[in-house]
């Protein structure tokens, strides 16, 4: 394990991220809290994450970078990355990335879900003062226990490979990726690239629907072009136009 991360393991908790936003003023940096089991566990958009003890991967990270706030997508970019390379490397899967924070499977043009990212920042003039980041991943769940989804469905390195895997090798593998990544980013240096070349979601038709004030929902059709240096999702929308997309759920299409 590297030698700067603080971690606290739990049994079982109500959610790793509420944790350490409730004994933020107590951690010292690159504190990571881990889980065997979350009764509240979530994702992106509210939405729930719960799985049976022991089965996933779940842990948060509490970060103070003191980058400016432009940068934050680059947090998110390489959250996914850290998590990808070390699931592919662990399983030999062809893991990719969906935009924004998906980490998925792709087998005959259907995609499934292995998990997600839900980032928490906070901001003092201009730049990133803390943030957390949460991290799930199916990891040993049979199918039988993976959660139902309402566009992706879910899936597991297990279900997918046959094979157990050791969670704690896991986690060691991707806060040692991780850690690389967010030095290389620390000293300036963009992680756009490596993460382009792994999202699935460049090249195809999607909707965008993004909620804006009101709750009033926005939709956003057309092929995914490219994302830019701060992660926003760039598409070519039906009427030609470029949009860049900096935060929504994107949902792929057939038609």
């Amino acid at each position: 394990m590297p030698s700067n991360w603080n971690i606290q393991h739990f049994t079982e908790i109500d959610s790793t991220s509420t944790w350490l936003k409730n004994e933020q003023a107590n951690l010292p940096d690159f504190t990571v809290a881990v889980a065997d089991f979350q009764t509240a566990g979530r994702g992106r958009l509210g939405r729930r994450w719960v799985a049976p003890p022991g089965s996933a991967l779940m842990f948060s990270m509490l970060l103070r970078p003191n980058w400016p706030v432009e940068q934050g997508g680059w947090l998110v970019m390489i959250a996914g990355l850290a998590a990808a390379n070390t699931l592919r490397n662990q399983s030999q899967l062809p893991i990719q990335l969906k935009w924004p924070n998906d980490i998925v499977f792709e087998k005959n043009g259907e995609l499934c879900k292995l998990g997600g990212i839900l980032q928490e920042a906070e901001t003092v003039d201009g730049r990133i003062s803390q943030v957390i980041i949460g991290i799930g991943l199916n990891v040993n769940l049979d199918a039988d226990d993976l959660p139902q989804a309402t566009h992706t469905p879910a899936c597991s390195l297990k279900s997918l490979s046959g094979q157990l895997f050791d969670r704690n090798t896991l986690l060691e593998d991707l806060l040692s990726n991780f850690e690389t990544l967010y030095k290389q980013c620390a000293a300036g240096e963009s992680p756009q690239a490596q993460w382009e070349r792994q999202l699935v979601t460049l090249g195809k038709r999607v909707t965008a629907t993004m909620t804006g004030t009101n709750d009033q929902s926005q939709k956003i059709n057309g092929i995914a072009d490219h994302v830019d240096e701060w992660g926003r999702l760039v598409i070519k929308t039906d009427e030609h136009e470029l949009k860049a997309v900096s935060a929504g759920d994107v949902t792929l299409r057939t038609d």
